[in-house]
């Protein structure tokens, strides 16, 4: 294992594993508000901004592992498929748990798209970070539409609901400042960093988050159910 880690950019598996945790302590936040009627929120204040700075760091990081990655098509596919089967075992699980267009879908549609624009320069990608930043978040703020199939983008109908969502516009924009930055900073492949803490806990998460992220939401409700039937909530 020492062997296969030996080569890996610690830093970033350690940015992976400090944006999964605090992903999962935001989840535990939700499913006590939704689920047990806990008097804490979510959707504003210190952990709405916990929830998303772990998911652009998410993104991000992403993008700067594009950079690395000589599988980034298979990589791709592989997590759309994933998401996809994620949809279909949540709509399942119930209406209000039912995700659409979650992180996951994000990513393995933004890694695909880039597949095939990976050639464009920094300069080019700039421009498209930009346009679909603005796009997504000044443009579309609050546009609907009668169409029910372009949520991916960005637009929805008046139904439409999504447990976890991250369309393309203006998150695909998060994604390609990743890249950017991976091809400034990790051009070499190599860490910046000179102290590394390639086996502490956090880099060890970290290594495992796709692994952990399809587990953790049915690990943290069947544990919340016990502790709400022995009655420590």
């Amino acid at each position: 294992m020492k062997q296969k880690n030996k080569n890996r950019i610690w830093e970033l598996d350690f940015l992976k594993g400090i944006a999964l945790l605090i992903m999962i302590y935001f989840h535990v936040i939700f499913d006590l508000k939704e689920y047990y009627s806990f008097n804490i929120s979510y959707s504003s204040g210190l952990n709405f901004y916990l929830g998303r700075f772990s998911a652009i760091l998410f993104m991000v990081l992403s993008g700067v592992s594009c950079t690395l990655s000589k599988n980034n098509l298979r990589r791709g596919v592989k997590l759309l498929l994933l998401s996809l089967f994620l949809t279909i075992v949540t709509t399942i699980s119930g209406p209000e748990y039912s995700i659409k267009f979650g992180i996951l879908h994000l990513l393995g549609v933004s890694i695909i798209i880039y597949e095939y624009i990976k050639g464009l320069g920094n300069t080019f990608l700039n421009v498209i970070v930009g346009l679909t930043i603005y796009i997504g978040v000044v443009i579309m703020d609050g546009m609907k539409t009668d169409l029910n199939f372009l949520f991916p983008l960005g637009l929805t109908n008046k139904s439409f609901y999504s447990a976890d969502y991250y369309p393309l516009l203006p998150w695909f924009g998060v994604f390609l400042a990743g890249v950017i930055i991976g091809r400034i900073l990790y051009s070499n492949r190599q860490s910046h960093i000179k102290v590394s803490l390639p086996d502490s806990f956090v880099n060890k998460v970290g290594r495992r988050t796709l692994f952990i992220y399809l587990i953790h939401q049915p690990l943290i409700l069947g544990l919340l159910r016990v502790l709400k039937i022995i009655k420590l909530i």
